[in-house]
């Protein structure tokens, strides 16, 4: 079985970019190429940022002989790349199409693997040819700070490749999860969008406002998800007690098999208005930033994260934040972008922090 060396990417915009900031570090040679211009000319300056952000607030790389080569079209890649990774727009012909341009990859047995949040793995290899080699890594958003992918297996991919691919994500720095079954949104987007349904429901019927439904959210079961996920917290409840609360419950909650007619309506009042009218609207104006997002961190976002307990000093690069005590240990780190702000996620000593461990740099107090 060959060995892994050299890294194909096509599509360097922000996931793309951070992907091959992650395989550079980790000593592979990365082959970028991508269709739009202004996106190469862009990729040395942002792979540079996103690198000065990472050696300050994670730790310097431990492997100095990665690389990141811009090439003019896919060819190099298909030539040269042991592992052809999609980053491109989340279209399933658009990717269908990238697939098949790479024949000799296909001939001699290279990795082919998609960042594609929900799409068909099953469907994408079939189309493209390259369903034997084809796995899906889900990289989350901000994917350079994201410790976890979703390795998902098509309906015709081997074991060996789910393997290889999994050992791929772990020489990142990265922990994969295996998905066994190809369904439309993986784990992740699948738990996501059920509690996204709820929440649009809750405002739909007039049960609560916007800003407190992502208030009870923020500060009640979102704090505790960092260490006890769902399941490991209905075992703390007890079954037998989540069943009793199922019997009258789950009758009541949303069940709506499209999306929400409030949805729906949102997003045609939003296509009438401006992006910054857009960013205005969202419920970061609600907590007091009246700023919309630019290409660096809000001060008034900035403000907020360094009244957390401890915290002595916070700096913002590419829309990621570092928070950090009076000996420059990382206490929280986290990404806001395009009118986001994604919640902190605590780090002890500079890592994610273990089941049980104490995270009241985070919160002010034990949870």
């Amino acid at each position: 079985m060959q060995s892994i060396d050299a890294i194909g990417i096509c599509g360097v915009g922000q996931m793309g970019a951070a992907a091959a900031v992650s395989f550079k570090r980790a000593g592979y040679q990365v082959l970028a190429w991508d269709n739009d211009p202004a996106q190469l000319e862009a990729l040395p300056t942002t792979a540079d940022q996103l690198e000065v952000w990472l050696d300050q607030h994670v730790g310097p790389t431990q492997n100095m002989d990665g690389s990141i080569e811009i090439v003019a079209s896919p060819i190099p890649i298909d030539k040269q790349a042991d592992v052809i990774l999609d980053c491109i727009s989340e279209d399933m012909d658009q990717k269908v199409a990238l697939f098949m341009g790479f024949p000799a990859s296909v001939e001699r047995s290279a990795l082919f693997i998609t960042t594609t949040s929900g799409l068909s793995i099953t469907e994408m290899g079939r189309r493209s040819g390259c369903g034997h080699l084809l796995a899906g890594t889900h990289f989350w958003n901000p994917p350079h700070l994201m410790p976890l992918v979703e390795v998902i297996r098509g309906e015709d991919t081997p074991d060996f490749v789910i393997d290889r691919v999994c050992q791929l994500i772990e020489s990142i720095g990265k922990t994969p999860v295996r998905v066994h079954r190809d369904v439309p949104g993986f784990i992740g987007n699948r738990l996501l969008h059920a509690l996204w349904r709820e929440a649009i429901s809750l405002i739909e019927k007039g049960i609560a406002q916007p800003e407190d439904v992502d208030l009870v959210s923020r500060l009640t079961f979102g704090l505790r998800m960092p260490v006890v996920g769902p399941l490991e917290n209905m075992d703390l409840v007890g079954l037998d007690l989540i069943e009793r609360i199922h019997q009258y419950l789950l009758d009541d909650l949303a069940d709506n098999h499209g999306p929400s007619e409030y949805l729906s309506n949102s997003v045609q009042e939003n296509v009438q208005k401006s992006f910054e009218e857009r960013e205005a609207d969202l419920t970061v104006r609600r907590r007091g930033v009246a700023e919309p997002f630019g290409g660096t961190m809000p001060q008034a976002i900035i403000a907020e994260i360094a009244k957390v307990p401890g915290v002595q000093a916070v700096s913002g690069q590419l829309l990621s934040f570092a928070a950090t005590d009076n000996d420059d240990n990382v206490l929280a780190f986290g990404w806001a972008a395009d009118s986001f702000f994604w919640p902190t996620v605590p780090l002890v000593e500079g890592r994610l922090p273990e089941p049980g461990e104490k995270r009241a740099a985070l919160v002010g107090k034990d949870i």
